[in-house]
């Protein structure tokens, strides 16, 4: 749920002619660190947290590149399990009234399965799981909707292990025994107690890249942004939960005041059962940042964050979760459509976007998902069902106008339905290394028909995962296959046939009019399997990231990078992190894409490919 209030403030200008706010901002933030490193000699001493740092994941899903951050973000559910050793199933309520689950970070491949990027980190991104980010959902694979009640704020685990206070949800004390027990906190006699607990954070960014039709760099963004996270808890019996964020700053050429509630559920705890209504971030998927089972979540890529998880929509549903150990049932239910967002996409200089073709909400329009998992101490499966409209729509022709002052073809955005089937699964081979894999068959509905709808495809991925040391390396292999696939014809009309139809008498000739019109359809298939990332039938992708830690883990850099080996596309995303003080962390990095001008990754460059700056106080 998100409120805009956009004020145009005309083209902003070069680097120079930022947001004088959110620049004033961000220079404030940058003396808070200083001021508060000479104030307090003990926050000189570099804290005593093992995390590993984590920076974001890139996807590229259905609806293309998602952005999603590491493990210990939003969707971190499943506990690591050491190899070979019965680890006792943490009481879920406990877990859920402030019980810190174990840190993903050091779930290291020696012996010990590290969590998927999707479900350990906090994300994406994604829709197709094309090559997506994950990140962590609050839902804990272990059985638990939260593994550990305070989910970071996405800022990956290297802030994590450097801020003494992950930014995540308010905790309350973490208890020592059963509900009920007189002697556990949380508890009085049995009775339900209430608690309240507020987390946060504040931060200014700076976001520079390219310019399209320009030599010169562009100020991309400019902000500041409060984040509040209260979190109300009766006992081990319920809780609320609520991400409220307030953006202030240049976005783009306006300057935007954003409200956001990104997350605002009530979970109940009931016997093995676990329910959540509200609205929620849901991400799917055991591999690092490359989710094919990964479809209820979209993404909004118009949001400038160097963490993706802020990209991801929340959505009002209810989600359901029964205990039968070593089985897990979990069940979603979304009623509302939310479609993902993508920025201006060169679609044509003679091409608008009319009015959206999005389904009612109505109950038979709701998106249904089921999962079952199974969780043995050093191996961890699960299969997924999905049926119900993707997040990303397609393009359908609406109108054209060559009358106008400037003839015009108009398109809309339009939903489709679709049937998703996948596993995904993680374990450890031995001492040696982590091993995961994910896959997942989607059957779109009248995809023979229809233009808009993608066609059926199997996409895949494995990977491998080890430490050594202060350095952590992933790496994967991303394949897919479409099924139907052939070659387009090419458009018998271009753009410029526009202006030359204008000077014909109106209205067209019956002839004339069907081969206009048979052109457009050809070109709406061409950039529909664009924005599907189905240009060619078979595709393959390497994905590794890597990540450092030094200076008594104060200082991080990592990197993710992606490269498709069979369209010529590549994404990047290095990044250094320092801890300026405990809670304080400062950190620069960029987000890099590239491709043919003819892919999805090489028409996104000029309009997302941007470095960095964010200065962040959490709370």
């Amino acid at each position: 749920m998100s409120l805009s209030i956009s004020s145009c403030a005309g083209r902003a200008g070069r680097f120079a002619r930022g947001d004088v706010v959110a620049l004033a901002m961000l220079s404030l933030l940058a003396i808070a660190p200083n001021m508060a490193w000479a104030a307090s000699p003990a926050s000189r001493t570099p804290p005593a947290s093992a995390g590993s740092m984590r920076t974001p994941e890139v996807t590229v899903d259905e609806s293309g590149p998602s952005v999603s951050p590491r493990p210990n973000g939003r969707n971190a559910v499943e506990p690591a399990r050491a190899s070979g050793a019965e680890e006792a199933a943490p009481d879920r309520r406990e877990a859920l009234t402030g019980t810190e689950a174990p840190d993903p970070a050091n779930a290291s491949a020696m012996g010990s399965p590290r969590p998927s990027a999707s479900e350990a980190s906090e994300p994406a991104p994604t829709e197709g799981g094309e090559l997506s980010s994950s990140a962590v959902d609050r839902s804990s694979e272990g059985g638990l909707f939260e593994a550990a009640v305070a989910g970071n704020d996405g800022g990956g685990l290297f802030e994590a292990a450097v801020s003494g206070n992950d930014g995540g949800a308010a905790t309350a004390p973490a208890p020592t025994g059963k509900a009920g027990d007189p002697a556990a906190p949380g508890s009085s006699g049995g009775r339900s107690t209430l608690s309240f607990g507020l987390h946060g954070h504040v931060r200014g960014d700076l976001f520079v890249g390219k310019t399209v039709g320009y030599v010169q760099p562009d100020l991309k963004a400019g902000y500041g942004e409060l984040a509040l996270r209260p979190d109300v808890r009766a006992g081990r019996d319920a809780r609320g939960v609520a991400d409220l964020r307030l953006r202030y700053g240049h976005d783009g050429e306006s300057v935007v005041t954003r409200i956001d509630v990104r997350d605002a559920y009530v979970d109940w705890f009931v016997g093995r059962l676990d329910l959540r209504l509200g609205q929620q971030i849901i991400v799917w998927g055991r591999a690092d940042g490359i989710n094919p089972t990964n479809v209820l979540t979209p993404i909004d890529m118009r949001i400038r964050s160097p963490l993706e998880d802020d990209r991801r929509m929340g959505n009002v549903g209810l989600r359901f979760s029964v205990d039968l150990r070593p089985i897990r049932v979990e069940g979603v239910w979304m009623p509302l459509f939310v479609p993902a967002n993508w920025p201006a996409l060169d679609l044509g200089d003679q091409i608008e976007l009319a009015e959206p073709d999005y389904p009612d909400a109505r109950l038979a329009n709701g998106l249904g998902a089921g999962r079952v998992h199974l969780e043995l101490p050093s191996f961890e499966l699960s299969g997924s069902y999905v049926y119900g409209h993707a997040p990303l729509p397609g393009l359908t022709f609406h109108s054209y106008d060559l009358l106008a002052e400037s003839p015009v073809v108009r398109l809309s955005r339009t939903a489709y339905q679709h049937h998703v089937a996948g596993f995904d699964f993680s374990t450890a081979v031995g001492d040696l290394f982590g091993l995961r894999g994910e896959a997942a068959y989607r059957h779109p509905l009248e995809y023979d028909s229809t233009l808009h709808t993608p066609n059926p495809d199997l996409q895949y991925v494995a990977g491998i995962d080890r430490e050594f040391g202060q350095l952590s390396l992933i790496v994967q292999y991303y394949g897919r296959y479409v099924f139907d696939w052939d070659a387009l014809p090419a458009p018998e009309y271009s753009d410029a046939v526009l202006d030359e139809l204008a000077d014909l008498d109106q209205p067209l000739s019956p002839i004339t009019e069907e081969r206009f019109l048979a052109s457009i359809d050809d070109q709406l298939a061409i950039r529909n399997r664009l924005l599907h990332a189905q240009v060619k039938a078979v595709q393959h992708a390497i994905s590794l990231r890597a990540e450092y830690k030094l200076l008594h883990e104060r200082l991080g850099l990592s990197v993710f990078g992606m490269a498709n080996v069979s369209t010529g596309e590549w994404m990047a995303y290095p990044k250094l992190a320092f801890s300026v003080a405990d809670g304080m962390i400062t950190s620069v990095g960029a987000e890099i894409y590239m491709g043919p001008s003819d892919t999805l990754l090489g028409v996104i460059d000029e309009t997302l490919s941007a470095g960095y700056a964010e200065f962040k106080i959490l709370f």
